[in-house]
């Protein structure tokens, strides 16, 4: 009996487990059953092919979500390839294997943190928290130590910055001194304003508003200041976007904000763009999207800034399959170094709360722009010194990176290049045969120092010999196993699941092991070492020579060996970027006779001249002269001499068909960094000068853009000894206004509502006892969840003329706060119709009513089709309408249409429809509605 309640109950798990569909477990974030079930349900849905993907993702398991990419072109007919093979494309992407992991407590707690910003020098990191025990409420900025060991140190809470409300750190100078605001400060334009404060020496200034040049009415929020600390970039959803939101970018100067400039196209897609953070090197931006491509809602991306003008950008990069996830990942803290990174994810297994911070090493060629100092001397025939221009050009771009002059008294210099490109490397100066070659920085590996790899496995050594030395071991018996002539089947295959188990378990710890330290060396900072690079120059008068080294022929014969033509690929090179012409001079030992000598020297340089016209070079420019052992420059009477004596040298005889070099050395048209004497792999930027009035300089901004009513930023100011200012009133630290106190935009997303942007279709409406009218309407839907709908009442057999209907409703996602796709609406609605004024009369008057409603809307996705589930209590504000009540409340109309709507409406694709059962006094009806969404 208790074997069959037992395997019973096992049936029962079965079928509970089959029972569940793929989108369930899909929806639980059950990734490894999600994907276990889209493979069953795909066999007669072949469209799950790509929800398989997904899901194997989600888990990197990236071949065989490749795998299941594939199966889905194949095997659905009308199956999105173009998007299948982005995914494709991604995944098979060689990104750097990096773990993402949870920064740990007592950082990260139950409550939730986010929005994670890290001082330049990496030792404080800020933090937004969620009713964290300590702080005023709501949404309070907090800050963190790193400890000597690593840590982070107990939190603290940014009281000077705080209210009762909710507030948001988005951006912190490099120098610390400067941070921008998102809150509910006293002084607000409109749905979301940018703030400064300044710290000076008692404490921080009470955050004002960053003025009309850059808040609008609108929604602006999540700034980042450049290195510079005068360089704001922002989001807003202003008019004349690329999307719902762009990223902007401002300059502060002594007269104000400049106008801010959209990033551009680029950048900014049709979709959102939000996030921005401005990294080091002032040239490297990562922000969010939701309109380029990406495995989640939104994905983190890299996008290079071009020149100064700061609308030309590189093609945005995703920061690849390990740090993006399905999730919506929307947000990236780098300290100065570049080495780790800090973001917020939610919903993950090993979360304390909702939302958690994280940190990981950030990709080599994901970070802002490494460079490498790059030195040497450039020297003449003569092995002088000489003053040279040398330019770098980035061979993808063919522009100007960096131009560097070397030194008169010893022809040294000294440049530091962007490191992941390819540098035409150019000396095309005065005097001197043009110059070039090709130097390869794309592998930043080679020019890093040389060190002992097992140092780098650290204390990790031993345990990983262990692991070698269990995996020979298992290796041993494998392979024993295998050879075994033994008869007890059963046992040897125990023995053989036994022993692959544990070999995989060891050569998985082991690759962790081994992942786990190349981590740390790519968290190391200054791993590169300077690169010498010397160069070797050839005057450009009539009459100078050179020899070409290591031409080499056979014995006694004219024939040129492989091993030369890289020697005569150089003169090629020469000749075709010098228009000059050249005497090509055979030399010889005094080996045989000397008719013999002349002979085969005359022979050899016959065969460099030929080589040289067979690649393109025009004959006439190359005369050919065989002197024997005429012109020595050793002594024949040793192996040495005589070797040296065997030579072919190059002599400039014309130089009117010359090319040679056109510039002037000039030191001050040096445009590189500017390095100082003894800094290495830094890039030097603009700082805030000491002399700058920051605060005076953003308080001018400020006002010059204008500032928003109840502003006390806007009033008189009292500067103290101490640098600080006081506002004339009470402190801007207290709200008038909340904006429902959230500190952060809600995340809107209309793939989460029933409907998208524009909605049509037909409807029903009926007051009680007298009969339906049918109307047609309009639906807009916009971006903040706000629902517009005008509808036009048709005539009925009831007699009734025509109506007309417009409602506004608010809709508020709770998604990001309870994980559930939940939405709080409210708004007003009116009705109007034409009746006639008593039945057959052709006189008609106006009837109709105001209702406020509330309710809840619960929004999911089932098998491909959306559905929302919703009720609402809808309260009469008014009517005029005789018809709905009688003579003894003619003088109290409120609540007369007052009711319960409880129903649900779906989508599937474009297609809607919907059903409602109103129970109310008058208005009392089954609901219906369809039409389409777009």
């Amino acid at each position: 009996m208790k074997v069959l309640l037992l395997l019973c109950f096992g049936v029962f798990l079965t079928h509970q487990t089959f029972a569940q569909t793929g989108d369930k477990f899909f929806t639980q974030k059950d990734y490894k059953s999600a994907a276990v079930a889209f493979e069953r349900e795909a066999a007669t849905k072949p469209e799950l092919y790509f929800k398989m993907g997904k899901a194997l993702f989600a888990q990197q398991r990236f071949d065989e979500a490749i795998a299941a990419f594939e199966l889905y072109k194949e095997k659905y007919a009308t199956a999105d390839k173009a998007l299948a093979d982005k995914w494709i494309e991604a995944l098979k992407h060689k990104d750097d294997i990096i773990l993402v992991k949870n920064i740990g407590g007592p950082l990260n707690t139950e409550y939730g943190e986010a929005i994670p910003r890290i001082s330049s020098d990496g030792t404080t990191l800020y933090f937004k928290g969620v009713s964290r025990p300590g702080g005023f409420g709501g949404e309070d900025i907090w800050y963190s130590k790193k400890q000597t060991d690593g840590t982070w140190g107990t939190p603290q809470n940014f009281k000077d910055l705080n209210t009762e409300n909710s507030e948001a750190l988005y951006s912190i100078s490099s120098d610390g001194n400067v941070a921008i605001l998102f809150g509910n400060y006293t002084g607000s334009f409109g749905g979301g304003d940018l703030f400064y404060s300044v710290k000076t020496n008692d404490g921080w200034t009470s955050p004002c508003n960053l003025g009309g040049a850059i808040n609008t009415k609108g929604w602006e929020a999540q700034a980042a200041l450049g290195p510079d600390g005068k360089t704001l970039f922002f989001c807003s959803s202003r008019e004349g976007g690329s999307g719902d939101e762009d990223i902007y970018v401002t300059k502060l100067t002594d007269k104000g904000w400049s106008k801010p400039t959209n990033l551009g196209n680029v950048v900014n897609s049709s979709g959102s763009e939000l996030r921005p953070t401005m990294a080091s090197d002032g040239k490297t931006l990562y922000f969010s999207s939701t309109g380029h491509f990406g495995f989640g809602g939104t994905d983190i991306f890299m996008s290079k800034r071009l020149d100064d003008s700061y609308t030309k950008w590189s093609t945005p990069v995703n920061l690849g399959k390990y740090i993006n996830t399905l999730e919506d990942d929307e947000d990236i803290a780098i300290p100065s170094s570049g080495t780790k990174a800090y973001t917020v994810k939610s919903g993950m297994l090993d979360g304390f709360g909702k939302t958690d911070i994280y940190e990981f090493v950030l990709p080599m060629d994901k970070r802002p722009e490494q460079v490498l100092t790059v030195f040497g001397n450039v020297r003449n025939e003569k092995d002088s010194a000489v003053s040279v221009t040398i330019k770098y050009i980035d061979m993808a771009t063919n522009t100007l990176v960096s131009k560097v002059t070397t030194t008169t008294d010893s022809g040294n210099y000294k440049t530091t290049l962007p490191l992941f490109k390819k540098y035409l490397v150019e000396i095309n100066t005065k005097g001197f045969l043009y110059f070039s070659e090709e130097l390869d920085l794309t592998d930043p590996t080679k020019y890093m120092e040389k060190q002992n790899i097992q140092k780098k496995f650290g204390n990790r050594l031993d345990r990983m010999q262990i692991l070698r030395n269990q995996i020979d071991d298992y290796n041993k018996q494998l392979q024993d196993l295998i050879r075994s002539e033994s008869d007890e089947i059963r046992k040897s295959f125990d023995a053989y699941d036994k022993l692959t188990k544990q070999f995989d378990e060891a050569t998985d710890e082991l690759k962790k092991l081994v992942l786990e330290s190349k981590l740390d060396w790519m968290a190391e900072e200054n791993l590169l070492k300077d690169l010498e690079r010397n160069y070797k120059l050839q005057s450009a008068s009539v009459g100078t020579t050179f020899e070409l080294k290591n031409i080499f022929f056979d014995l006694g014969k004219a024939t040129l060996r492989q091993e030369s033509m890289v020697e005569l690929d150089k003169l090629y090179e020469i000749m075709l970027k010098n228009k000059i012409a050249i005497e090509l001079g055979g030399h010889s030992d005094s080996i045989g006779s000397e008719e013999a000598n002349i002979s085969l020297s005359q022979e050899r340089v016959n065969s460099v001249r030929n080589y040289l016209t067979q690649k393109g070079i025009d004959g006439v420019r190359i005369a050919a002269v065989g002197y024997g052992e005429s012109q020595p420059i050793a002594s024949n009477s040793t192996d040495e001499g005589r070797q040296k004596n065997r030579r072919v040298e190059v002599k400039i005889t014309e130089t009117q068909y010359r090319r040679v070099g056109e510039e002037v050395a000039d030191a001050t048209q040096d445009i590189n960094y500017k390095a100082k004497e003894g800094d290495k792999n830094e890039i030097f930027i603009e700082t805030i000068k000491e002399d700058f009035d920051l605060l005076a300089t953003l308080q001018t901004a400020a006002r010059n853009g204008g500032l928003p009513s109840g502003s006390e930023c806007g009033k008189s100011v009292t500067y103290l000894n101490t640098g600080t200012y006081t506002p004339t009133t009470s402190s801007s630290k207290k709200s008038s206004s909340s904006s429902f106190g959230f500190g952060d935009k809600e995340k809107i997303d209309l793939s989460d509502n029933i409907y998208k942007r524009l909605s049509l279709g037909v409807e029903n409406f009926r007051y009680k006892g007298l009969g339906y009218d049918n109307a047609a309407y309009l639906q807009f839907t916009n971006k903040r969840l706000r629902e517009s709908t005008y509808s036009v009442y048709l005539p009925q057999l009831q007699g009734n003329r025509y109506g007309y209907g417009y409602s506004h409703i608010f809709a508020w996602q709770l998604k990001r706060y309870f994980s559930l796709p939940l939405s709080i609406m409210w708004g007003a609605e009116f009705k109007v119709f034409q009746f006639p004024t008593s039945p057959g009369s052709v006189d008609s008057s106006f009837v109709g009513h105001i209702n406020l409603p509330i309710g809840l809307r619960y929004v999911t996705e089932i098998a491909g089709f959306t559905i929302a589930p919703e009720i609402t209590y809808s309260y009469g504000l008014g009517t005029n309408n005789p018809f709905l009540y009688n003579s003894s409340i003619l003088n109290n109309t409120r609540g007369v249409t007052s009711h319960i709507k409880v129903g649900a409406q779906i989508r599937w694709k474009f297609v809607t429809g919907g059903a409602f059962i109103n129970i109310g006094n008058q208005v009392n009806y089954l609901g219906l509605r369809a039409g389409l969404s777009f």
